[in-house]
Formats: structure tokens, C-alpha cells, sequence
């Protein structure tokens, strides 16, 4: 369930928000564990306000959601497929004629017989690769921002930060199965999906499960914890997708200082705990001050992170980069 909101409430509304809670826009979306970004979308009207969203406002500043109309979770699936309709309508004319469905008819027993090429009652086949290091930084991907169903996998990131990842996601699974899948725009994200119920079988066999991750409290495969290669690479895996880069800065006696700071949020408990653990092993030392986020505050082992653990998200190298160029004047060699 989704809340679409006029302009003017939701400025109003956010406004009402920011000022009882007494945080600025970054702390309130550290509050609920959004991306700043996404609250401004919010703000301006982009993009509608998850019901959680309007929820944990009610609870916890006990400030009601303004005048807005309520959507269900299908609704823009119903809006595209009504647009695609009419488009194939006015290109191909009304399909319900009498010599418009003899001639579909014959097409479809052609195509999708039980025995032709294209027939949904064939599974199509893939290569199944062995347990692997580009495999464990898969399973740390879906657990990070992807979702399993009986016949498809479907891995969410941001349209702009996360365009270049998403190509390389989408070779790594291309590499991996010898299965392209698609790669869709939807308003603020890109969707990378990838639809075969035999793969779908496959990743259940190493310990991936289908449905809600959060109700079923997720956990890493065994066979990723046991090696420490693999684990280096799902946990990197993780933190590209749910994980974070960012920059501290306090004001001591008019003199500005600069700290930089990694967390990873994750609903999931059992993951939160195998990210920390693995970090724990490597010799690290992360935090975790609250039930969903763990992170990691010393610059030497932020620098030594992209070192051990390294990344396939240049958003997370530019940024670091950035940091260290603005705080050292040169990016040191050791980064």
C-alpha cells in the first residue's frame, strides 16, 4: 500500500515532521534507514510514500498522514498494462475479431504447444556453475537488495548511483548461468530481473530461500561461511547494495573536522550477524548502536575494507576517493 499526496500537503506534511522531530533531513532518513535522496523525492512529490513510511510518523511523533489517495501495491502495473493495450490496438487493430482470433489461435498451437519451442510447460535450461567466488558475490547481492519467487530473480538498484553496478550485475549473472536478463527503468530505480524457474530451483539448492526475506529472517549459505574467499566476496556482495559510504563533519571551535563512516543496514538479523562476524574475523572492529545497522568508523580500516574486501560499485571507490582527495589533498597509494 502506497500514499499518493498533493505538492502542497507533502511540504507541509514533511515540514510538520521536521519540526516536531528536531533533526535535519539527513538524520530523519538515518531514522527510518532511507537514503536522504529518497526523502526528497518524497517531499516534492516524485514518488509515493510507503505505507511503513506514514506509519512510523504516526507512532513516533504521533502526526496523521495528510489528505492523500491510496493506492494498492499493483497500481502502476495496472496503469502500464492499460498504455500497452491501447498502443498494440492501434498498431495491430482489435485483436477480437472472428479472423483476428482464428489466426492467433493457430499461432499460439504453433509456439506454445506443449512440445514447441516457446512452451511455458518446457523449463528452459541454463548452465549450473560450481560454487565459486563470482557465485558467493551473487548470494551477498540478492541477500542485499534482491528478492526470489518461484520462477524469477529480481535485484533493485538506483537509476543514477547504481547505473554502472547494474550492467556489472547483469554480466555477473550472464557469466554465471549463460542467461541474460533484462534490465528495466522504474521511475527512481532499475530493476534487473531474471526469469527462469530452473535457476530459481538451483539457488534454492544452495540455500537461498523464495518469499519476504525479513519474515523469514534470511541467513547466508553455509557452504559461504566455510570458505573464507567466498566470504570475502558475498560480503562484498552485501555492502555494494546495502551498504554506504559516507562523511561525518563537526563543527569544534569554529574549525571544521572530517570523519568518514561505512554502515550496512539490513533487516534480516541473521545477515546483520554474518557481515559483523565476518568483519570481527578479519580483524575489525564494527559497531552496532542500533538493531539494523553496523558500522564501521576507523579511517585505517575503511582504507584496509576496499583492500580485503574490495568493491564492484564504483559509487563506494569514487566516494571514498572523494573523501580523501578533499581531506589529504591526494588520494593515498594504499587506497
Amino acid at each position: 500500500m502506497r500514499y499518493l499526496v498533493s505538492c502542497l500537503e507533502l511540504r507541509k506534511w514533511f515540514d510538520q515532521i521536521k519540526a516536531k522531530s528536531h533533526l535535519s533531513w539527513r538524520e530523519l532518513a538515518r531514522s527510518y534507514e532511507i537514503a536522504q535522496r529518497s526523502l526528497y523525492e518524497w517531499r516534492a512529490g516524485k514518488s509515493t510514500i510507503p505505507h511503513d513510511f506514514v506509519e512510523f510518523v504516526n507512532e513516533k511523533y504521533q502526526i496523521n498522514h495528510p489528505k492523500a489517495e491510496i493506492l494498492d501495491d499493483d497500481w502502476s502495473r495496472k496503469a502500464i498494462a492499460k498504455k500497452g493495450g491501447e498502443m498494440r490496438m492501434l498498431i495491430y487493430g482489435n485483436p477480437g475479431t472472428e479472423k483476428g482470433r482464428r489466426l492467433g489461435g493457430i499461432r499460439s498451437m504453433k509456439t506454445h504447444g506443449k512440445l514447441g519451442k516457446l512452451s511455458p510447460f518446457i523449463p528452459k535450461s541454463f548452465v549450473r556453475p560450481n560454487l565459486n567466488i563470482e557465485l558467493a558475490e551473487l548470494v551477498g547481492v540478492i541477500l542485499g537488495d534482491g528478492s526470489i519467487t518461484n520462477r524469477q530473480i529480481a535485484i533493485t538498484l538506483h537509476k543514477t548511483d547504481d547505473a554502472e553496478y547494474a550492467v556489472y550485475v547483469s554480466n555477473l549473472i550472464k557469466n554465471l548461468f549463460k542467461v541474460k536478463p533484462t534490465i528495466s527503468e522504474r521511475k527512481s530505480v532499475l530493476v534487473i530481473v531474471l526469469s527462469r524457474t530452473l535457476i530459481v530451483k538451483f539457488l534454492t539448492e544452495i540455500g537461498l530461500r523464495t518469499g519476504n526475506k525479513v519474515r523469514n529472517q534470511v541467513c547466508v549459505p553455509d557452504w559461504v561461511e566455510k570458505n573464507e574467499l567466498f566470504t570475502l566476496a558475498c560480503v562484498r556482495g552485501l555492502f555494494d547494495t546495502d551498504g554506504c559510504f559516507y562523511i561525518d563533519k563537526h563543527l569544534i571551535k569554529d574549525k571544521v573536522y572530517m570523519n568518514c563512516a561505512m554502515s550496512f543496514s539490513n533487516r534480516s538479523l541473521p545477515i546483520l550477524a554474518f557481515f559483523k562476524r565476518s568483519l570481527e574475523r578479519m580483524g575489525y572492529h564494527p559497531t552496532q548502536k542500533t538493531p539494523y545497522n553496523i558500522f564501521l568508523r576507523r579511517e585505517e580500516e575503511i582504507l584496509r575494507y576496499v583492500k580485503d574486501f574490495g568493491t564492484s560499485n564504483s559509487k563506494i571507490s569514487r566516494r571514498l576517493k572523494a573523501y580523501l582527495k578533499i581531506k589529504y589533498g591526494r588520494v593515498p597509494k594504499r587506497s
